[in-house]
C-alpha cells in the first residue's frame, strides 16, 4: 500500500510540475504576442531602450529637460535596444529578451537539476521553480529580473558542473559583472555563490576574477550615451526614497517576512515527512544556508522600498530549488519515525506541506491567469490604430502621450509606439514620480521645453485633467499656459502648442 501511495504521489508531482512548466510557456508566449505590457515600468524600458539605441542618453543630466531615467543598470536597456535595432522596433521585439530569458531559466534549470538528480527530479524541481517564479511576477517582463535569474543559474551550473577551475572562475567572474551591472545591489545575490567558491579561490585567482568582474560590469559605461556619474545620481535618488520613508519601508517589509516563513517552512516540513535529518543537512551546508538566508533578508528589505516588490527575491529562487533537490536526495533516518510524537509531527507537517503546495500553486496560477486574461481582454489595437491616424493628421509635428489625473494603462501602454516612430519622450511617469518622491526639483529646462513647444501636440486621456497628479511641480501650470485644447478623438483630448507671436 505504501509503495502504491508513493507511486501515486510521484506521478501527481510530475503532472503538477509539467502543468506549471506548460502553463508558464503558454502564458509567456501569449504575453509576447500581446501588444501591451504587464506593468508601467515596461513602458519605460521599451521606450528608453529604443532612445538609447539611437544615441540618446540613458541617464539624463540632473538639469536636463527629459525626465525618463531610472536607477536600473544599462545592460538590460542595451540588450532590448540592440534586439530592436536588429529586428525592428515593435512590442514583440521589445518584449523578446524578457520572454526568451524566462524560457532560458526553465531550460537551464532542467539541465542543471537533471545533472544533479536525474530526469524525474529535474522535472519536479523545474516545475516548482516555474510555479514560484510566476507567483512572483516579472518573470517574463522587460526588466532585469529574468536576466538576474539566468546569471544565477549560469554561475551555479559553472560552480557545480565545470571541473576546470580556471574556466569556472572566468565564467563566474563575467556573470558576476553582468549581474552587478543589472542591479547595483546584485552583490547580495552572490553571497551563497561566493561561499561555494571559497574552496577554489587563491589570492591570485580572487584578484584576477575581481578585475574581470569589474571590467565586465563597467564596460557599458564606456558608451557615450551611458554616463556613470548620472547613473550614480539616480542610484542615490533610489536610496533616498527608502531612507526618506522608513515607516513605509518597514511596513512593506512585514509581508516579505511571511514569504520568508513559507520558504523556510517548505524544506522543514518536507524533511519531517520524508524522515530526513534536517539538522544534519543544515550542519553540512551551514555556511551556504546562512548566506542564502542573509541574501533573502537583504533582498526582502530592498524590495520593501516604496515602489519595489517581491521580484527582488527572484534571483535566489534557483539556488533555493537546487538546495531543495539536494535535501530530497538525503537518506531517511530510520530512528526519526519511532515515537508517537514524531508520527504526529510527520502528519501535521504533511498537512502543512500540502497547504504550502496549494498556496504556491494557486498563487502562481492566479498570476498567470491574470496575465492571460489581460492579454485576452485589454485590447490596445484600437488605440494604436488611432495613434497612427493622428500621426498622419499632425505629420511633421512632435507628439507625445501625456497623463491625466487617473491611470489608464490601455493608453499609457501605447507610449512606446510614438517613440518607435521617432517621437521624443519628455516625461515618463515612473521616472518623474521617483523624482517627485525624493524632492528633486523640476528642472527649469523641462518648463522651458513646454514654453518653447518642444512637444507640439500632447495627447491626454479623454476627459481627464492634464498632468493633475503632478501638482507638486510647475509642470501642469506651464502646460495650461502654453497649450490649448484643440479637439478630441475616440481616446484622447488633443492639446496643441500655442504659437507665440
Amino acid at each position: 500500500m505504501q509503495i502504491k501511495n508513493r507511486s501515486f504521489l510521484e506521478k501527481f508531482l510530475l503532472a503538477w510540475a509539467a502543468a506549471g512548466i506548460i502553463l508558464a510557456l503558454v502564458t509567456s508566449a501569449m504575453y509576447l504576442l500581446w501588444p501591451g505590457f504587464g506593468e508601467q515600468g515596461e513602458v519605460n524600458f521599451a521606450s528608453v531602450a529604443w532612445l538609447v539605441s539611437n544615441g540618446q542618453p540613458l541617464y539624463t543630466d540632473v538639469d536636463a529637460a527629459q525626465r525618463y531615467s531610472l536607477q536600473h543598470g544599462p545592460i538590460v536597456y542595451l540588450l532590448v535596444g540592440g534586439i530592436m535595432q536588429l529586428l525592428g522596433p515593435s512590442y514583440v521585439t521589445a518584449k523578446l529578451s524578457g520572454v526568451v530569458m524566462f524560457w532560458l531559466i526553465l531550460g537551464l534549470s532542467f539541465v542543471m537539476f537533471k545533472r544533479a538528480g536525474g530526469k524525474r527530479n529535474a522535472l519536479i524541481f523545474t516545475g516548482l521553480e516555474a510555479w514560484l517564479l510566476f507567483h512572483w511576477h516579472n518573470s517574463c517582463y522587460i526588466r532585469p529580473d529574468a536576466m538576474l535569474v539566468v546569471c544565477m543559474l549560469i554561475s551555479l551550473y559553472a560552480i557545480t558542473c565545470i571541473r576546470n577551475k580556471t574556466l569556472m572562475l572566468a565564467i563566474c567572474a563575467v556573470v558576476f559583472g553582468l549581474l552587478i551591472n543589472l542591479k547595483v545591489h546584485g552583490v547580495i545575490y552572490l553571497l551563497p555563490l561566493l561561499v561555494l567558491l571559497t574552496k577554489f579561490l587563491t589570492v591570485k585567482r580572487f584578484l584576477a576574477a575581481s578585475l574581470l568582474t569589474a571590467f565586465v560590469g563597467g564596460l557599458p559605461f564606456l558608451l557615450p550615451q551611458v554616463s556613470f556619474s548620472n547613473y550614480v545620481f539616480w542610484i542615490q535618488t533610489s536610496v533616498q526614497m527608502a531612507a526618506g520613508d522608513p515607516a513605509s519601508t518597514l511596513y512593506n517589509f512585514a509581508p516579505k517576512l511571511a514569504t520568508l516563513l513559507i520558504l523556510i517552512l517548505f524544506p522543514y516540513c518536507f524533511a519531517v515527512v520524508r524522515g530526513i535529518s534536517l539538522y544534519s543537512f543544515c550542519r553540512h551546508n551551514r555556511m551556504v544556508l546562512k548566506a542564502l538566508l542573509l541574501g533573502l533578508l537583504a533582498a526582502s528589505l530592498i524590495g520593501s522600498k516604496p515602489g519595489s516588490g517581491t521580484n527582488h527575491l527572484m534571483p535566489l529562487i534557483p539556488f533555493y530549488c537546487y538546495l531543495l533537490l539536494r535535501l530530497s536526495q538525503e537518506k531517511p533516518v530510520a530512528d526519526l519515525a519511532v515515537s508517537t510524537g514524531r508520527i504526529w509531527r510527520r502528519r501535521i507537517s504533511g498537512i502543512v506541506l500540502g497547504g504550502l503546495f496549494l498556496l504556491v500553486t494557486l498563487g502562481g496560477a492566479h498570476k498567470e491567469l491574470t496575465l492571460l486574461k489581460m492579454a485576452a481582454t485589454d485590447d490596445r489595437r484600437p488605440v494604436l490604430q488611432e495613434l497612427a491616424e493622428l500621426e498622419k493628421v499632425y505629420a511633421g509635428k512632435t507628439m507625445e502621450i501625456g497623463y491625466g489625473e487617473k491611470g489608464n494603462r490601455v493608453i499609457t501602454d501605447c507610449i512606446p509606439q510614438l517613440v518607435f516612430h521617432g517621437q521624443p519622450l519628455l516625461i515618463e511617469k515612473v521616472a518623474f514620480g521617483d523624482m517627485l518622491a525624493v524632492k528633486v526639483p523640476l528642472p527649469a529646462a523641462t518648463v522651458e521645453a513646454l514654453q518653447e513647444g518642444y512637444i507640439q501636440v500632447w495627447l491626454i486621456p479623454e476627459g481627464q485633467e492634464p498632468f493633475a497628479w503632478m501638482k507638486e511641480s510647475e509642470f501642469p501650470q506651464a502646460f495650461l499656459e502654453n497649450y490649448r485644447h484643440e479637439g478630441k478623438s475616440a481616446h484622447f483630448d488633443i492639446w496643441v502648442y500655442k504659437q507665440k507671436m
